[in-house]
């Protein structure tokens, strides 16, 4: 009996001899062991010094001279991993392609060899974010910063998802998107309302990105329209006026940038 079948290079494993259907009568038993294992009883250590698959078995006899009989196969592999980034700098609330290189004593993992999960979750968002058999995905980052990209790799062990390996932390810096103003119309009349809109170049959804407005200059009936991203106001005199947008992160309050626009009516 042992808790995995697959070990990484340089681990080791406890193995224990279990018989099944045994009684008290039959006891103390006896152990043979066969294979690169130390140790001796009903539990001995395999290290996994080199890659390849070793069996390991095991004869027991009862004190009545009985025999059973058990042999477990374990592999020893030397896994390297790490994340493909596509490029140095992604923008606040746009997708990024993501994938992930995995070989497996110098060879490209087998599909569905391991369960592949994307971190950090769920501060960034993955879809997907686990993965059995494609080891790409696509990820959105909230916030803007140097944000740290990793993957684990796990497998079933005893029917529930252990981690076996975790790659190397990879960078990518977080930007703002570029901020445009609008207004229409653009050379109004005193007494004219005027509209400012705003935009994102990429463009980033709503739930990623806000704004906050200001206004200066002798105006009335300011204020946002439906949503965040139209301004309206009408100007009382032909004296400029400066409308500010402030983008912003959705529920984090991060600064994501300003854009002014001066208008004469």
């Amino acid at each position: 009996v042992c808790e995995r079948k697959m070990i990484l290079r340089g681990e080791s494993l406890d193995i224990e001899a279990a018989v099944d259907g045994a009684s008290l009568q039959d006891a103390p038993f006896k152990y043979e062991w066969s294979g690169p294992v130390k140790g001796s009883g009903s539990s001995v250590v395999f290290k996994g010094d080199q890659p390849g698959k070793f069996k390991i078995s095991c004869t027991a006899t009862s004190s009545k001279g009985k025999k059973a009989s058990g042999t477990v196969e374990i592999e020893v592999v030397e896994i390297s991993a790490k994340v493909v980034l596509p490029g140095k700098e992604v923008v606040v609330g746009t997708r990024a392609k993501l994938s992930a290189t995995v070989l497996v004593n110098g060879r490209p993992a087998t599909p569905g060899t391991f369960t592949l999960q994307w971190q950090p979750h769920p501060e960034v968002v993955f879809e997907p974010f686990q993965s059995d058999e494609a080891f790409g995905t696509t990820a959105v980052f909230p916030r803007p910063g140097t944000e740290k990209i990793w993957f684990v790799l796990l497998q079933k062990q005893e029917g529930r998802l252990a981690t076996v390996f975790e790659a190397a932390q990879a960078e990518i810096e977080v930007i703002p998107p570029e901020l445009e103003l609008k207004a229409e119309p653009a050379a109004p009349y005193v007494g004219q309302e005027v509209t400012v809109t705003v935009s994102s170049r990429p463009q980033v959804e709503d739930k990623y990105l806000d704004f906050r407005w200001e206004i200066s200059g002798n105006t009335m009936g300011h204020g946002p329209l439906r949503g965040d991203r139209k301004y309206s106001y009408t100007s009382k005199d032909i004296r400029p006026v400066t409308v500010t947008a402030r983008g912003r992160a959705p529920f984090h309050g991060d600064d994501l940038g300003e854009k002014k626009i001066d208008v004469t009516a």
